[in-house]
């Protein structure tokens, strides 16, 4: 995983409530075991909301130490762990037009046509 930035994002609709963002990257064969694999993020929401919610927890946790250690000198680390230590905290695809600096450029968007990428069963 390689950090590429990290931000103070705002909240759309609460202008006095913020979070801090990190933007990484992965290579593709370990984005697509994290997100595509039946025992993967995805696969684990796929399983319960719990289960989901208990991997992203896991997530979270094991990935705090190297997005902290990243922080840079003028941020504000509590703020940071209280971001991390959320339960609204989460791994997100970075999206076309959600771009918060020029390292961090979205990959992912809508789809443009009416093909699923993803058939699960359901």
């Amino acid at each position: 995983m390689e950090v590429l930035c990290c931000h103070l994002e705002q909240c759309d609709n609460k202008s006095d409530f913020s979070r801090v963002v990190w933007c990484v990257r992965v290579g593709e064969p370990l984005f697509d075991l994290f997100f595509n694999s039946p025992n993967g993020y995805r696969g684990a929401y796929y399983q319960s909301p719990y289960v989901g919610l208990a991997v992203n927890e896991t997530f979270i946790r094991r990935v705090s130490p190297v997005l902290l250690d990243w922080l840079d000198a003028g941020r504000d680390r509590g703020f940071a762990v209280e971001s991390l230590s959320s339960p609204s905290a989460k791994a997100w695809l970075a999206e076309h037009g959600g771009e918060m600096c020029q390292r961090c450029t979205g990959e992912w968007g809508n789809p443009v046509d009416e093909i699923p990428e993803i058939l699960n069963g359901r």
